[in-house]
C-alpha cells in the first residue's frame, strides 16, 4: 500500500492573520509551505509563453516535440539559454511579491538578486510508471553564512500544472531541524549520518541498481523529528516556499510535458 502523502494546499489571504500564523508554524515545523495560486495563472502563463518565445532563439518550440532535448539539459546552447533567463522572471519576483511574502513571514524578508528557471523534458519512451524517487543529487541550498544572523528562504512559482512523476522536486519535509543538516557539511556526509539512524533514509540513498528505493509519502523519525518523503506537485501559480536548509532532489520527467518553474531566494537579517 502507498503511503498517504500529506501536501495539502493552503488557500489564504496575504492579509490574514491566520495565513501568517499557518504559513510560520508550517515554515517552523516542516520547513515549508504550499501557497495555492499565490501568483494568478494568467501572469504564470505569460511568463511561461515569454520563455517558449525566448528559446526559439536555440530553435526549441513549445509544440514541436521533436525539437525538444531529452531530460533536463546539462550543457550546448539550450542549457546556457535556461541558465541565462533572468530578467523574464520578474512579473513572478515582482515587489508586491516581496511585500506579500514577508508578509506572511519576517517583515525584514527581501528577494534575492538570483532568480532561476528551471525546465525538465520529458525523458525518451516517457513512462510514469518507472519513476522512482532518486537517491542521488539530495542536498540542501543555504544552511547559513556562519555569522548565524542570515535565515534563507527558496521561493518556487510552478509556470505549468505538475503531476506525480513529471520531473519535479522531492524533498524531506522537517529535514532543515536535523542537527546534521544544520551543522554545515557537504550533502553526502549529512546522507550518511542519516542513513545510520533510519531504514527508510537508508533505503532512499542505497545506490546499488537493484535497491528497493523509497517512495512518495514514506515518514520515518530521526532523533524524535518526524520527516516525509513529498514530491512539488501542484497547478499554474502554486507557490512553494522552503526552508533554505531543507533536504531536497530533483527529479527524472516522465511526463509527456516539459516541467516549468523558477526559483527565487529569500533572506531576513534575524
Amino acid at each position: 500500500m502507498k503511503p498517504e502523502s500529506e501536501l495539502a494546499p493552503f488557500d489564504f489571504d496575504f492579509e490574514s492573520g491566520h495565513a501568517r500564523e499557518h504559513v510560520r508554524d508550517q515554515l517552523k515545523t516542516n520547513g515549508f509551505a504550499y501557497l495555492k495560486q499565490a501568483i494568478h495563472r494568467e501572469t504564470a502563463e505569460n511568463v511561461s509563453t515569454d520563455v517558449w518565445n525566448y528559446l526559439e532563439l536555440v530553435d526549441v518550440y513549445r509544440n514541436r516535440t521533436a525539437s525538444w532535448p531529452v531530460g533536463r539539459p546539462q550543457r550546448g546552447p539550450v542549457f546556457r539559454a535556461i541558465r541565462d533567463y533572468e530578467e523574464g522572471l520578474s512579473p513572478l519576483f515582482s515587489e508586491k511579491f516581496e511585500r506579500d511574502i514577508a508578509t506572511l513571514i519576517n517583515p525584514k524578508l527581501r528577494v534575492g538578486q538570483e532568480k532561476i528557471l528551471y525546465m525538465t523534458f520529458p525523458n525518451a519512451n516517457q513512462d510514469v510508471n518507472r519513476w522512482r524517487v532518486p537517491w542521488a543529487m539530495w542536498h540542501n541550498d543555504f544552511s547559513g553564512d556562519g555569522t548565524g544572523k542570515t535565515r534563507a528562504y527558496l521561493g518556487f512559482v510552478l509556470l505549468n500544472d505538475v503531476q506525480a512523476g513529471g520531473g519535479n522536486l522531492v524533498f524531506l519535509s522537517a529535514s532543515h531541524r536535523l542537527d546534521e543538516v544544520v551543522a554545515p557539511q557537504h550533502a553526502s556526509a549529512i546522507m550518511k549520518q542519516l542513513s545510520r539512524k533510519s531504514t527508510v533514509l537508508e533505503r532512499l540513498w542505497d545506490r546499488r541498481e537493484e535497491a528497493q528505493g523509497a517512495v512518495v509519502g514514506e515518514r520515518c523519525n530521526v532523533d524524535g523529528i518526524e520527516l516525509q518523503l513529498l514530491e512539488m506537485i501542484g497547478s499554474k501559480g502554486d507557490v512553494f516556499i522552503l526552508d533554505g536548509s531543507l533536504l531536497h532532489a530533483p527529479t527524472s520527467n516522465e511526463r509527456s510535458y516539459v516541467r516549468l518553474a523558477a526559483k527565487c531566494f529569500l533572506y531576513f537579517k534575524k
